[in-house]
């Protein structure tokens, strides 16, 4: 027996499926436009009310780079020109030590920039003089039985920079284990004497010396890096109990962070009071740490600035 197809009961029945399938993407568009008109009024209320938080960061930052030129121009000093009178000034015993070695600019700028990575590496920002620190905390590293020889085969006739030879230390290590920073160091001891780095110890904070001139730029340069870290931590503060803090706006809180970091460690930890206390020290076994630390610090503060020009940018 032949079962004739009801068309009439079927056809309603797809109509009535294909309008509730309608009726729940018009739903389903309707949620997604109300979403995304969530988030675009969301978004624009949080540039209303983080826009002062912005405009504050800003001027910060043009009155900070303007007013860091003096420091700039000491720190490169410190790092570029200060190992070329070095090289200049002293006896050196290159051609005795090694067939090919770098020149005595190369090697101290080298040194002096392994200590400030590894410094920021292993201690951050926020810490990294005491990561500095830590050739006159814990001393320079000594050669030990055949050392120099097998460094000296490694590196001898090689004009990269030392880590790209030897590796970068690692930042969880300590520097005096790396065999690039080692190499650095028993290079400058052995072709330089004691009392020749002393020599150039003392010369150095002379008016005319190279951390007299480094020391007062900085000190100059507190008061403007003080004002600017103020405005940034009121501004902060003041945002931190309305009803959008900045932590809401993630991109402006990490900038915010990364130039309170930056203004904080040129104010403190680019300071000379680490080195001060040594002015005066007569002990030519210890004159090479120092003249390493005071290298690093021109590095490390030209290498801030830098960065507030960077997010200057951003």
């Amino acid at each position: 027996m032949t079962t004739e197809f009801a068309w009439h009961e079927f056809i309603p029945s797809v109509a009535s499926a294909i309008a509730a399938i309608a009726a729940a993407y018009a739903a389903f568009r309707s949620l997604s436009i109300s979403r995304e008109a969530h988030a675009v009024a969301r978004k624009n209320t949080l540039v209303t009310h983080h826009g002062q938080a912005a405009a504050v960061l800003a001027r910060v930052l043009d009155e900070a780079r303007g007013s860091l030129k003096v420091l700039e121009e000491a720190a490169w000093h410190a790092w570029v020109e200060w190992p070329s009178r070095i090289e200049n000034a002293v006896p050196d015993a290159r051609s005795q030590e090694g067939s090919n070695l770098r020149p005595l600019r190369h090697v101290l700028s080298d040194c002096a920039e392994l200590l400030c990575e590894h410094a920021l590496q292993s201690h951050g920002v926020r810490r990294v003089r005491y990561g500095l620190f830590t050739v006159i905390r814990e001393g320079l590293p000594q050669e030990g039985t055949g050392e120099w020889t097998k460094l000296l085969q490694k590196g001898d006739g090689r004009y990269e920079d030392f880590a790209t030879t030897f590796g970068a230390p690692e930042p969880r290590t300590l520097l005096s284990e790396a065999a690039a920073f080692r190499w650095a160091v028993f290079q400058l001891q052995r072709r330089v004497k004691q009392e020749d780095w002393l020599s150039v110890w003392a010369a150095s904070w002379k008016n005319d010396g190279i951390l007299g001139h480094y020391g007062e730029a900085q000190r100059l340069a507190i008061g403007v890096l003080s004002r600017c870290l103020e405005q940034l931590l009121a501004e902060q503060k003041r945002l931190a109990h309305s009803a959008l803090p900045l932590e809401n706006d993630p991109v402006l809180a990490a900038k915010y962070e990364k130039v309170v970091a930056v203004l904080d460690a040129l104010r403190d930890d680019c300071s000379l009071s680490f080195l001060e206390p040594y002015q005066e020290w007569r002990h030519g076994r210890d004159a090479l740490a120092f003249i390493i630390y005071g290298i690093s610090l021109g590095v490390l503060t030209h290498k801030l600035i830098e960065e507030l020009h960077i997010l200057a940018r951003d």
